[in-house]
């Protein structure tokens, strides 16, 4: 007679060899997800400058961002710059620079506006 199945002791034994592989792997997930969500921070906060310039444009009038607004808890401003846009869509004189970027495992994100009013990540 055949009998199909497995055991308690391989099915603990499964359980406890799958545990010690997700608690080896967690500060690497934990490190992607801080990377991740430092992107998507960058990202979103391009979007808003470029949406800002469009704005700016289309109203016909000056119109500056509040970049402390759009970040989560785990992202930090490294370096701050005023991005302002005037009504032709271009920065204003000193409206322009770099945005800093930093989570909490010292990544960094750049986020550049020239004076051309051209919004480009690195």
């Amino acid at each position: 007679m055949l009998k199909r199945g497995f055991t308690l002791i391989e099915l603990l034994i499964v359980i406890f060899i799958v545990g010690i592989l997700f608690s080896v792997s967690l500060p690497t997930l934990k490190r992607l997800c801080d990377s991740l969500a430092l992107n998507y921070t960058a990202q979103a906060i391009a979007g808003e400058i470029r949406t800002l310039q469009v704005k700016a444009y289309a109203q016909h009038q000056r119109l500056s961002l509040d970049i402390y607004r759009l970040l989560p808890s785990n992202i930090f401003m490294a370096q701050a710059h005023l991005i302002c846009f005037s009504d032709s869509g271009f920065p204003v004189p000193g409206g322009s620079g770099t945005l800093i970027l930093r989570n909490q495992l010292g990544q960094t994100k750049s986020i550049i506006v020239s004076s051309l009013g051209r919004v480009r990540i690195e």
